[in-house]
């Protein structure tokens, strides 16, 4: 399995992980605090997205529906979008 992983904190890169196999292959940018506790790339992916969420991602019914949302200032441009 494949995992990468590249956080931006305000336009820039802070880590970049790639690993292959469980092989490290990329590794760059300052290790973030949740890696202690989430030495693998999938683990930490999954860490990262269930802080983001304020809950376990795995705890989400199946049932339930997501929606993508942009920011506009024009509403008509907002309702062919929807």
């Amino acid at each position: 399995m494949c995992f990468q992983m590249d956080l931006f904190k305000e336009g820039k890169l802070v880590r970049s992980i790639l690993e292959i196999e469980r092989e490290l292959m990329i590794n760059e940018g300052k290790k973030l605090q949740l890696e202690k506790i989430h030495p693998t790339a999938d683990g930490l992916i999954f860490a990262l997205i269930d802080e983001l969420l304020g809950h376990r991602m795995g705890d989400i019914p199946y049932d339930d529906k997501s929606f993508r949302c942009k920011t506009t200032n024009n509403y008509e441009e907002w309702y062919r979008t929807s």
